[in-house]
């Protein structure tokens, strides 16, 4: 009786190589199969003679299956969840196997990369998937977007290097714009903290109460990424505190470094610094805030120039909202 040859794997472990009597007995079909699995090209790497695919077809086989099934299946993703597929190669004389991963997974690793540079992302993931285009935004919903959407494709060419402001009524689709826009310029490698200022307050304050604050984490990304975007200003709960010793250091520190910020707010900036004044019952508490509130719009001045773009017209969320309702009837 024929011996059985050793297969090594590339843990070490030995299994006993099928003997040509025995797969014949298996696979009656034997023939056929090497057949595919020739033309196939998986294993063309192996440069293997008839007898070697013989002696390792139900290994071969098993393989093939798997990752034709893969590449024939309608999935978008890898049918195996670690989106590795098992691939043989000899050393010498030694049959080893390795895992390695599915070109569908490589597809989507490729196309999610940029997500690494999303280091605070303060926008739902869903929008993650939207393109900065014409299909996802409409520059003729109104004349307003349409000098906003020119120095948006500016910025992401490099023909502008300072941030802008914009403002507007709630709804006129000053976030989803700025969203599309930050997520864009990930993808141009750019790292991007998104931040929706009164989390951030909220951010603070429950880390008065941790050991190793997550906050200082969150403050080195907003002073250190390329762009930051803090969104909802004014929104915020005011505290002295968090103007003075926190929202000041950040802008001073983008001025100082000459980073991209952009600001999103329903004031303009006149109403900006008047809602930063707000007369309280301590007079001087009232002056102290006049100061600081100059301090804070100064600093957005030296962040985003003369760019300060109004978004107006009717709601843009409502009108979003009324498409996608349309899309789904249908």
């Amino acid at each position: 009786m024929p011996s059985k040859k050793t297969v090594r794997t590339k843990k070490g472990t030995k299994q006993a190589a099928i003997t040509l009597f025995e797969t014949k007995s298996l696979f009656p079909n034997a023939e056929q199969r090497i057949l595919i699995l020739k033309k196939s090209q998986y294993f063309e790497n192996l440069n293997f003679s008839d007898a070697q695919y013989f002696q390792y077809l139900p290994k071969l086989w098993k393989v093939y299956i798997d990752i034709d099934a893969c590449n024939k299946s309608s999935s978008k993703t890898c049918l195996n969840p670690n989106g590795l597929h098992r691939k043989f190669f000899l050393k010498g004389a030694i049959l080893l196997d390795e895992y390695v991963m599915c070109s569908k997974q490589k597809k989507i690793n490729k196309k999610n990369a940029f997500k690494k540079n999303l280091i605070i992302r303060g926008f739902a993931e869903k929008l993650l998937d939207l393109q900065f285009n014409k299909k996802n935004i409409d520059a003729q919903w109104d004349s307003s977007r349409k000098k906003l959407l020119n120095f948006m494709i500016n910025m992401v060419h490099k023909k502008e290097l300072k941030g802008f402001y914009l403002h507007g009524t709630s709804g006129v689709g000053k976030s989803y714009i700025t969203t599309l826009f930050a997520t864009q310029l990930a993808q141009k490698n750019y790292t991007v903290a998104y931040v929706l200022l009164p989390d951030l307050v909220t951010k603070l304050l429950k880390s008065f109460n941790e050991e190793s604050s997550s906050f200082e984490t969150s403050l080195n990304a907003m002073i250190n990424s390329h762009v930051l975007v803090l969104d909802d200003v004014g929104a915020e709960t005011y505290r002295d505190w968090f103007i003075n010793d926190h929202f000041l250091k950040i802008l001073n520190d983008r001025v100082n470094t000459d980073k991209i910020t952009i600001f999103i707010s329903n004031y303009n900036l006149d109403e900006l610094h008047n809602h930063y004044c707000k007369i309280d019952s301590y007079k001087t508490r009232a002056l102290s805030r006049e100061k600081a509130a100059t301090r804070l719009i100064d600093r957005i001045y030296e962040l985003v120039g003369d760019n300060v773009f109004q978004l107006s017209g009717k709601s843009w969320r409502q009108h979003h909202d009324h498409k996608k309702n349309e899309h789904q009837s249908n």
